[in-house]
């Protein structure tokens, strides 16, 4: 929501932040498009990492549990 309002209001600014300073103008809107793909990308790629650091926790609690039942019995 907050992304989305800053660039209908403050488009340029907005752009800006995803440019170095000393950008050639050729570049401009190929580094635009790649920036706002990586911002779109970069949620997705987050959950996927928790998803993952909860699952090997799990398996991790998983194993050290079979370990102390293996050393009980």
């Amino acid at each position: 929501g907050t992304v989305i309002s800053s660039y209908c209001h403050k488009t340029k600014s907005s752009l800006s932040n995803f440019l170095p300073q000393g950008t050639l103008n050729l570049l401009m809107p190929v580094l635009i498009i790649i920036e706002t793909i990586r911002l779109l990308i970069q949620p997705i790629v987050l959950a996927i990492r928790l998803l993952a650091n909860i699952t090997a926790g799990h398996v991790f609690i998983y194993l050290i549990g079979g370990a102390v039942l293996a050393l009980i019995s």
